[in-house]
């Protein structure tokens, strides 16, 4: 479960450990996948950002689809993972869900 808290317009959102090792796994299977080196790694910072997609008004074969309607930018939502040795910028799915009651602040650690 992420937990999420809200102060001056600014969304925090603090990833469960379970999503972290998830993420964590993903990330030695890339790295390991491009170099041969295993040593062990934390992730550093995780940040979900948005790449800007300017559309062109003519459409070419590659890149994504434009909207219907839309006339400017597209804003694309990526995870940025850094690591001591490396930068990822991934594409995952984001789905955003209502905060129960019982999650309004961050863990206490």
């Amino acid at each position: 479960m992420d937990y999420e808290l809200v102060h001056s317009r600014v969304k925090f959102i603090y990833p469960s450990e379970e999503e972290m090792g998830d993420l964590t796994f993903i990330v030695a299977e890339r790295k390991n996948g491009c170099a041969s080196s295993s040593r062990s790694f934390n992730i550093l910072l995780y940040l979900l950002v948005f790449q800007v997609i300017h559309q062109s008004s003519t459409p070419s074969g590659s890149g994504p689809a434009p909207a219907p309607c839309s006339s400017g930018p597209v804003l694309q939502p990526r995870t940025l993972i850094l690591t001591s040795t490396d930068v990822f910028l991934l594409d995952e799915d984001y789905v955003s869900y209502p905060l129960p009651d019982f999650a309004k602040e961050p863990p206490s650690r």
